[in-house]
């Protein structure tokens, strides 16, 4: 059992270098926007204008687990603050600015059909494991 223990680990860990190598690549490689941000036509800037450097995509990132911690409550911040900034903007010393209000209907069907295939990957691969994983315990329980 303890050997699931660590897989179960290990694959979280990738899962969370993952998504933090995605995040970070795109702000500092990619105009300081992902996929999501380009569909919307905004980007993460710091608060002075410039953009953001590796060290600030990373901070950031990282950050978003302060805002998530409390219900959320860092990414709803927005809603009260002057400047509109989570807990992880004002962390990070980012802010997110509107870029374009075109609307990009091309960009969004891409967007959808990317996050719907990764999610289906994500469905399928966890419900297999998690089936796997069910059976061998049954399976040790009456051996």
């Amino acid at each position: 059992a303890a050997g699931d223990s660590s897989t179960v680990w290990l694959r979280t860990g990738i899962g969370f270098l993952f998504s933090l190598l995605y995040v970070v690549g795109f702000w500092v490689f990619w105009d300081g926007a992902t996929l999501g941000k380009k569909l919307f036509g905004i980007k993460v800037i710091k608060v002075n204008n410039e953009a953001i450097g590796f060290g600030t995509a990373v901070l950031r990132a990282l950050s978003y687990l302060i805002s998530a911690i409390p219900l959320f409550l860092g990414y709803l911040w927005m809603i009260w603050d002057k400047e509109k900034r989570t807990w992880h903007d004002k962390i990070a010393g980012t802010k997110v600015v509107l870029v374009d209000t075109r609307p990009k209907v091309i960009q969004g069907i891409v967007v959808f059909i990317i996050w719907i295939l990764f999610q289906s990957l994500f469905f399928v691969y966890g419900f297999t494991v998690g089936f796997q994983q069910v059976s061998k315990e049954q399976k040790e329980k009456t051996a």
